[in-house]
């Protein structure tokens, strides 16, 4: 997987102080470098439930994020381990969504989504797990190459990096904004 990519998206990512617009090019840069068929990213709320803020996806397939579209993935598993082996910053790698033993109801949302195979890698705003970005394959199954998971957490890396700048830059911002 190219270097000179993952430096052009993190180099997109510092330049930007908008955080959707950041999600939105990252997305599609990254769906286009992975070949995938969807990238997104996901955000944890306060007591781990989550939603999804931003996706790049090919025509075809059902959408997760819109002006009308508002995807929350309820996953117990997450919450009641906080954010699971993504708080201990692993990556998941999924080729085909039926041979790694995901439980019925799990499976069930996999299909619901048209999902058949995934990485997800997730991403920390400093020492906070904020969300995941992830890459799905819906048209079959697929053998994610260790490149394509290297680049995928790479940019992970980079968003959470970005994430904290925003943020100190509204608290700055606010600081600033305050009389005197």
């Amino acid at each position: 997987m190219g270097e000179k990519a993952v430096t052009k998206i993190s180099n997109r990512i510092r330049q930007s102080s908008d955080v959707e617009e950041i999600f939105k090019t990252t997305t599609q840069e990254v769906r286009q470098l992975l070949r995938c068929d969807r990238v997104a990213v996901y955000r944890f709320n306060p007591n781990w439930t989550g939603e999804f803020v931003a996706e790049s996806v090919a025509h075809t397939w059902v959408k997760l994020v819109g002006p009308d579209i508002k995807t929350v993935w309820e996953d117990t598993h997450l919450q009641e381990t906080q954010g699971g082996r993504y708080a201990q910053g692993e990556n998941f790698v999924v080729n085909d969504i039926y041979q790694v033993g995901h439980s019925p109801c799990h499976i069930e949302i996999l299909e619901q989504f048209e999902v058949k195979a995934y990485v997800i890698v997730p991403v920390f705003a400093g020492e906070q797990l904020w969300g995941l970005l992830a890459a799905y394959q819906n048209s079959g199954t697929r053998d994610w190459d260790e490149s394509e998971v290297t680049l995928l957490a790479r940019i992970g890396n980079q968003l959470g990096l970005a994430l904290q700048q925003t943020e100190y830059l509204q608290q700055v911002q606010g600081q600033s904004a305050k009389p005197g």
